[in-house]
């Protein structure tokens, strides 16, 4: 199997692949989390969510989109 060389889609695509790839997806629930931890902390003085399963759960969905960057998604790429 020859190597190809990866490239940028194409403008028109960049909406497409924003709404439909999968480490996106994950990306902004690792955001969704990390947030909320900070918000917790900020507005009181000990959250109410034990901070361990929290950092942890944070620290999977990171690791998940990280590893959904190479999973090929031919829907999106357009290749078979």
């Amino acid at each position: 199997m020859a190597r190809r060389k990866p490239r940028l889609v194409a403008d028109a695509d960049a909406g497409k692949v924003a709404k439909h790839s999968w480490s996106v997806r994950i990306n902004l629930v690792s955001f969704v989390l990390t947030a909320v931890e900070t918000g917790l902390s900020v507005l009181t003085g000990s959250p109410p969510i034990d901070p361990v399963p929290f950092a942890v759960l944070i620290g999977v969905t990171s690791l998940a989109a990280a590893g959904a960057r190479f999973v090929a998604q031919s829907c999106i790429s357009g290749d078979a």
